[in-house]
């Protein structure tokens, strides 16, 4: 048990990526008390750095989130924000994309969560399990039996995780609502974090986006400044070659990614990593902002399944739905009662 559980929320989100995080500090500058609840051992969801011990380094890889791009006003204002405080920089170094400015973390792509977070209650390794709604109070319970209350409940999870989490909460949905629901797929990635002994051959450039073939995206981590030793290559595997490969051992994959990569990665591989990512980017997209699970109890899900594919789409339905929460707190006052 910790203080948390002695604690009545006016919201709990479940999830600390961007969308959560997003949601979180709109909600609690307005003045409510918010708690976020995450399965992970770190924040951020997709904003995803990894640190790989070698020879007594650390060598840094960024392995979700490529980069961070303006195409909305208050995105634009955000990475302001972000810029002003030295958070990110520019990073003019990817070939094969569009000319809108593109934006890295200056230490790595999950500072950004961590300074947008760094005034938040989160608790991490916490995978909720079940909700309950009790005297006008959300339960969240999580697989310890640790129960958090709240009086409202934001769900950014990948949509078949809320899915899941209602089905085994035995919350009802409307027909219509489910259907919308359970048309949103999602790719998957499998991705290599390799330790070359040399550099790559990128054409000068950091980064390399592949429209096609089983290469989507090859980054130089040392180019985008967050890695200093040996040479950190990030090389992102597309959906087909994902699904296809999934249940394959990390020790095969190696081998088929460095095949694959071989034009790019050249150099004697020392050690390396494999990551796979289940939700890696909705196929399909909602267009609507959130989904409003129990209306009269406050319960949402939002996600960047509901705004487009990209973390610009997390942060905007996280702003959305807790513009939403907040709109709507005659729920909160209800409960106070």
């Amino acid at each position: 048990m910790n203080d948390f559980n002695n604690k009545i929320f006016d919201t709990i989100i479940v999830g600390a990526g961007i969308t959560g995080i997003t949601a979180g500090n709109y909600l609690q500058q307005k003045g409510l008390s918010v708690l976020l609840l995450d399965k992970g051992k770190g924040i951020g969801g997709r904003m995803a750095t990894r640190r790989i011990n070698f020879e007594n380094q650390k060598i840094v890889f960024d392995y979700g989130a490529k980069y961070l791009e303006g195409t909305s006003e208050k995105f634009d204002e955000l990475l302001s924000l972000l810029y002003k405080n030295q958070i990110i920089s520019k990073w003019n170094e990817v070939e094969n994309v569009d000319e809108t400015p593109k934006f890295i973390g200056r230490k790595s792509m999950r500072e950004v969560a961590i300074f947008l977070s760094k005034e938040l209650n989160i608790l991490n390794s916490t995978k909720v399990i079940e909700l309950r709604r009790i005297n006008n109070f959300w339960q969240s319970i999580d697989e310890l039996g640790n129960v958090y209350k709240s009086k409202t409940m934001l769900l950014t999870l990948p949509v078949p995780q809320a899915i899941d989490l209602l089905d085994n909460s035995k919350i009802d949905l409307d027909k219509t609502l489910q259907n919308n629901l359970q048309e949103i797929k999602y790719e998957r990635s499998i991705v290599g974090l390799f330790i070359a002994d040399g550099s790559i051959s990128l054409a000068g450039k950091g980064g390399i986006y592949l429209d096609e073939g089983p290469v989507s995206f090859i980054t130089d981590n040392n180019s985008k400044g967050i890695n200093k030793f040996k040479t950190a290559v990030t090389v992102e595997m597309s959906n087909s070659f994902s699904v296809d490969n999934w249940n394959k051992s990390n020790s095969e994959l190696r081998k088929m990614i460095l095949e694959l990569s071989r034009k790019w990665i050249t150099s004697k591989i020392l050690d390396y990593q494999i990551h796979k990512w289940k939700f890696s980017k909705p196929l399909f997209s909602s267009g609507k902002s959130f989904e409003v699970i129990d209306k009269q109890n406050g319960l949402l899900v939002a996600g960047d399944a509901f705004r487009g594919n990209n973390i610009d789409s997390a942060y905007l339905s996280g702003l959305s739905a807790a513009e939403h929460i907040y709109n709507n707190k005659q729920i909160i006052e209800l409960a106070e009662k």
